[in-house]
């Protein structure tokens, strides 16, 4: 196992910002740290994810 976050990126970190932005009028659209990037969830569920390379899915 690495070290939590080692593989975290500045294009990971920039397009979630975009994404979240996007989505601001969306109440309860919080995001975390996964695998490398973010997930993104609404009412608990993930409904997107932003890899380590900022690729949005």
């Amino acid at each position: 196992m690495g070290i939590k976050g080692d593989k975290q990126t500045n294009d990971s970190q920039l397009e979630t910002n975009k994404l979240l932005e996007k989505l601001h009028e969306i109440n309860g659209i919080p995001n975390k740290r996964m695998f490398g990037g973010y997930g993104t969830f609404h009412n608990g569920k993930m409904f997107g994810m932003v890899d380590s390379k900022g690729t949005i899915f």
